[in-house]
């Protein structure tokens, strides 16, 4: 027989029908169910804010259950946890931070995998707040190996979240651009950049649109309002 005949998964199609996440609308239209997706944004521009509101309505409209959510916040001040925590604590949503209760950021591809090996990946929700605090997304290699670990995640049926930041200076023709190499976006189902587009007319809303960059799903561009 083929050496290849040892991985083969023949056989295997109940299982890996009930893993299987139809790619649904769960975080907005912008993050779907059972796919990896990955939010580009500068620092400040309400990200992580706009995952908590649409976290928060997926959890009301009974899309999510609380307790299946993960959010690593990985780029805050005690206040900034402090506030996060109390939110999502009122869901019964889980907030995991570097540092606290023995969770290390080096911990966070073994955990992934460990769940996805177990079958404990299937219908949760894993949000990374920043990836740059789990991997080099300047560096190829590292970029594709984490990209790799969520895969997996994404694979056993698990959907997975990662924000990141653009970079600096602009394109040529003025629109934000992700920072770090492509890999991650190559590997990911989604991305998308999210712009400020500006205060609303009453300036009491701020508007920021999601540019799609990637999808497996029909494409479109959302746009959101963030307090």
């Amino acid at each position: 027989a083929s050496p290849l005949a040892r991985f083969s998964l023949i056989g295997q199609t109940e299982k890996y029908e009930a893993m299987a996440q139809e790619a649904t609308p769960l975080l907005g239209e912008v993050c779907l169910r059972g796919e990896a997706t990955v939010w580009y944004a500068k620092p400040n521009a309400g990200k992580t804010l706009l995952f908590l509101h649409l976290a928060i309505e997926a959890i009301q409209q009974g899309r999510l259950a609380g307790s299946d959510l993960y959010f690593i916040n990985a780029d805050d001040n005690s206040l900034g946890i402090a506030a996060k925590l109390a939110i999502l604590d009122e869901f019964r949503a889980h907030t995991l931070v570097p540092g606290q209760k023995g969770f290390k950021s080096g911990d966070l591809k073994e955990l992934l995998l460990e769940a996805a090996r177990t079958g404990t990946a299937q219908g949760t929700v894993v949000v990374i707040d920043t990836l740059k605090k789990f991997t080099d997304l300047m560096n190829k290699k590292q970029a594709s190996d984490f990209a790799s670990v969520c895969r997996r995640y994404v694979a056993a049926g698990g959907t997975l979240l990662g924000l990141a930041h653009v970079n600096k200076k602009r394109s040529e023709d003025g629109k934000a651009v992700y920072a770090g190499t492509s890999d991650i976006l190559d590997d990911f189902d989604a991305g998308y950049i999210l712009d400020e587009a500006g205060p609303s007319e009453d300036q009491t809303e701020k508007v920021v649109v999601f540019r799609q960059e990637k999808a497996r799903s029909e494409e479109h561009t959302s746009e959101l309002q963030s307090h």
